[in-house]
């Protein structure tokens, strides 16, 4: 299933607490526009993970190519050198109005089991590394959600560092799939 994809992702409005904070308003509305993009950019690759889990995906090469570089780009700097947004600067920053006791209470349970899931051994059978992947990927999906719909702005900054931990769990797995002792590449 080697073509191009176009997913529909829906516009998602800015939670409140987020579009309150300072650091927030303090963005031009390019930097908001690119930051919203890329929380859009996640919810594409959680529907890429979805067609591998589901077999609707079959190209092991293809779909770690396609995954592996979307990842790297999500994780990557800001696309604009000048751009004040980055994930480093989220997880600095933006944290001074919460602690890190009050971001651990408010992420859900699910998210957290994902958080602290360990990748299957290098030698494990694919399945494993399907099951791992699919647990990651519902609760990266869960993580995106609590954010959108977050009430207050620790919930807001956790779901956010969540995702970039959850983001960079997926990309070490996906690149360690390549090493993979059964894997024709």
């Amino acid at each position: 299933m080697n073509r191009p994809r176009v997913y529909e992702i829906e516009e998602h409005p800015v939670p409140e607490p987020l579009g309150a904070l300072a650091e927030f308003k303090s963005l031009t509305d390019e930097q908001r526009v690119d930051f919203l993009a890329r929380l859009r950019y996640i919810e594409e690759i959680t529907r890429k993970i979805d067609e591998w889990v589901s077999g609707a995906e079959t190209d092991m090469r293809a779909f770690l190519d396609r995954v592996e570089l979307d990842l790297y780009l999500n994780q990557g700097v800001p696309s604009s050198g000048d751009s004040p947004i980055s994930s480093w600067l989220v997880h600095t920053s933006w944290t001074f109005d919460t602690t890190a006791q009050r971001m651990y209470k408010t992420l859900l349970p699910e998210v957290i089991a994902e958080l602290d899931r360990p990748q299957p051994r290098l030698g494990a059978e694919v399945g494993s590394w399907n099951v791992w992947v699919a647990k990651q990927n519902a609760g990266l999906r869960l993580a995106l959600t609590a954010f959108y719909d977050a009430t207050d702005i620790t919930d807001v900054i956790a779901h956010l560092v969540a995702l970039d931990v959850l983001l960079a769990n997926i990309l070490a797995g996906v690149s360690k799939m390549r090493l993979h002792p059964s894997l024709n590449l």
